[in-house]
Order: C-alpha cells, then sequence, then structure tokens
C-alpha cells in the first residue's frame, strides 16, 4: 500500500496548468520588450571608423577630404 502512494503518476495525469502558462508568457512578453529597447538603444549608436576619433574630424574622412591641420 505505501509503494502505491509513492508511485510515479501517470504521463496525462501531469501539467504545468494555469501557473505555467502564466510563467511562459511573462517570459516571453519580458524578452519582446527587452529586445525591443535593444533595437532602440542600437539605433542611437553612432559608428565611426576610428572610436577615439571625434564625429567632426570622423565625417571629413567619410567625405574624401583632408583633414583640417591643426598643431603637432
Amino acid at each position: 500500500m505505501l509503494t502505491a502512494a509513492l508511485a510515479a503518476p501517470a504521463p496525462e495525469d501531469v501539467s504545468p496548468g494555469f501557473a505555467g502558462f502564466v510563467v511562459m508568457f511573462l517570459l516571453a512578453l519580458a524578452t519582446v520588450v527587452l529586445i525591443r529597447s535593444m533595437v532602440k538603444h542600437l539605433r542611437k549608436v553612432r559608428y565611426s571608423p576610428d572610436p577615439g576619433q571625434p564625429d567632426d574630424q570622423a565625417s571629413d574622412r567619410d567625405t574624401g577630404q583632408p583633414p583640417a591641420p591643426g598643431p603637432r
């Protein structure tokens, strides 16, 4: 009698239920929100060939014009 109580339930009797659905829905919703936020932040990133160079000098190099002379 004790062994019958400790036996594993049948696979068709076990299900995640409503709590499992809610957890999976919240995880999917959080993933969508994080991906949208990441895309929004990535659109603000300014790309330049040399990360140490200011943006105004990088734009001169992109147009093919020589850089402005400066002190050495």
